[in-house]
């Protein structure tokens, strides 16, 4: 029998590789430290606990540049089938709001499977039409040549159900090293969160196939209400003039 699948060290395999490849060998242990207890059975203050203790040492050792390159690129990846579709339009087109266009449609549809209970992500109502409604949540709005986006929250049900901006903090946030933080109120570098502008960085750069740059605008960990970044488009990326107002 197959040893399940465990997010924690997972992740921490990717952090450590990235360490490693940026900072070299002893950076990476000297900020890693005891690692080795930490999994998806650890509980959100354990988790929050270490990553406090890792992001403090990694700002200390490493250049803003270089700890947000490494956070980067230990971003969770959404892609599969569903979304070649997007790297097609681009070649074909050329044209960033087709594809945007497009990925709004695909993500409207999988808050709609969510919502049904098809797929495991906690997708309410109110969320499903603001989703539904506002490319801006997830899809992603472009001006010029930037592409701005908001995270949708990650448990929508009690999200919309609470008043508590605390809470809402807790259940808007989809990572939880982070979620542990806020729970137990104790800080936590914003550096950390630049994870989350790796998802982005890293889904743009499958549909474009060049490299892209992304600001982190907002984070919970920062006390902002919400976690918002913007993807920077190469220069000269699509066939036609774009409008750069």
């Amino acid at each position: 029998m197959s040893d399940e699948f465990d997010f924690a060290k997972s992740w921490l395999k990717k952090f450590s590789t990235h360490l490693d490849d940026i900072l070299g060998e002893e950076a990476r242990k000297e900020i890693m430290h005891d690692y080795e207890p930490i999994s998806d059975k650890s509980s959100l203050k354990e988790r929050a606990e270490w990553t406090q203790k890792a992001i403090k040492k990694l700002d200390e050792i490493a250049s803003s540049k270089q700890g947000k390159e490494i956070m980067n690129k230990c971003g969770c990846i959404l892609w599969g089938k569903l979304f070649e579709p997007l790297k097609e339009k681009f070649k074909e087109t050329g044209d960033i709001d087709e594809v945007l266009k497009m990925k709004h449609e695909i993500t409207v549809q999988l808050h709609e499977r969510a919502f049904k209970g098809e797929i495991n992500w906690d997708v309410d109502e109110q969320t499903l039409e603001l989703v539904k409604n506002n490319p801006l949540i997830e899809s992603g709005i472009r001006k010029g040549n930037k592409i701005y986006i908001k995270k949708v929250p990650f448990a929508s049900t009690e999200y919309n159900k609470t008043n508590d901006q605390q809470k809402k903090r807790f259940y808007y946030c989809h990572c939880p090293n982070v979620r542990g933080s806020i729970e137990i109120g104790f800080d936590i570098s914003p550096t950390f969160c630049h994870c989350g502008g790796g998802y982005y960085r890293i889904f743009w750069e499958n549909v474009l196939g060049k490299p892209v740059e992304v600001e982190m605008v907002k984070s919970i960990i920062n006390g902002d209400d919400s976690c918002e970044f913007i993807v920077h488009l190469p220069e000269n990326l699509m066939n036609k003039d774009i409008d750069t107002k």
